[in-house]
């Protein structure tokens, strides 16, 4: 999972886990090898596709979203050079509302294990 800062990784990630949103959990400093947030979702598409390949599964998720006015259509690319269009989802780890992205993660895992099987 890839993203800038205090975007709410870690709480997706621990509801994904089962687990619950906890305010008290510290945004995630340690791990970082180098600084990378603040940049655009354009930087991100080119940094998985740089690592990945054209064939990854890309997941745009627009997080946090505990209202609805913070839900917003990113810009995205069409296709940003990946052979299956990124799916863009929202969340929010606080109200636990993650059906959205449980989905795109299944639709995302079927995708790479056929892929794999035809030799992606």
């Amino acid at each position: 999972m890839l993203g800038n800062g205090t975007a709410g990784k870690t709480q997706i990630c621990r509801q994904l886990r089962g687990l619950g949103f906890d305010p008290q959990v510290p945004s995630t400093h340690a791990v970082q090898l180098v600084s990378l947030h603040h940049h655009s979702l354009t930087y991100w598409l080119d940094y998985v596709r740089s690592l990945a390949g054209e064939k990854a599964a890309i997941i745009v998720v627009q997080a946090p979203c505990d209202k609805e006015s913070d839900r917003t259509t990113p810009p995205l690319p069409e296709m940003h050079g990946f052979t299956r269009p990124p799916a863009v989802v929202t969340c929010s780890a606080k109200t636990g509302e993650m059906d959205e992205l449980r989905a795109a993660l299944r639709s995302a895992t079927r995708y790479l294990l056929e892929a794999l099987g035809k030799g992606m």
